[in-house]
């Protein structure tokens, strides 16, 4: 295990936040709603149903059914790599790397729907976006995990924070804080304020 990247004290427990060095890759160990089309320079990040971007093949071609959410899928790669559904600044190491989408017949099996609506359109939308930053959460190394001690016994740890630090120490200050409010002294004084 790596050292914490930071610590701090909340109530009377210490909290360590830490990178998850074993954060599940969001496109194989998770569920998804959208397919990447994507060149061959990351592959072994992908799920099986993504497929490699062949130009010459339409994506509705491969698949026989129409394609209502369709999004660019752009690749930073400078010390690092990063990913988003808008183009980068820098024309040197950026560049459009394929899509990321849905097909209507994913759509009406994801939301039980018998037609796409507008406001399917929009949620997908939005989850694509959400997959692609995830992924690049991922690659990049954005993942953490939190590690939370009471008179130095570890008493909780969580794990699988994609994006930032900031969610993992929000959930141990609510945990903590969950905690507090039900212990017996806490739950002894409640009783007696509402009068029971």
């Amino acid at each position: 295990m790596t050292d914490p990247i930071e610590t701090y004290t909340q109530e009377d427990f210490s909290v360590e936040i830490y990178l998850d060095p074993h954060a599940p890759n969001p496109r194989v160990d998770f569920c998804n709603l959208g397919r990447f089309c994507v060149t061959d320079w990351f592959n072994e990040s992908l799920d099986p149903k993504d497929i490699i971007w062949q130009p010459e093949q339409s994506l509705k071609d491969h698949h026989g059914s129409p394609i209502p959410v369709l999004l660019p899928v752009y690749k930073y790669d400078h010390g690092g790599l990063t990913l988003k559904t808008t183009p980068f600044s820098c024309p040197w190491d950026s560049g459009q790397i394929g899509w990321i989408y849905a097909t209507e017949d994913d759509l009406k099996k994801c939301h039980l729907a018998q037609a796409v609506t507008p406001k399917i359109i929009d949620t997908a939308t939005q989850v694509l976006a959400a997959e692609v930053q995830q992924l690049s959460d991922y690659l990049s190394g954005q993942v953490y995990g939190y590690k939370t001690y009471q008179d130095n016994n570890l008493w909780d740890s969580c794990w699988g924070f994609y994006g930032g630090s900031d969610e993992a120490k929000a959930n141990a200050v609510a945990e903590i804080r969950h905690y507090l409010g039900n212990t017996p002294a806490t739950r002894t004084k409640t009783i007696q304020l509402l009068g029971a």
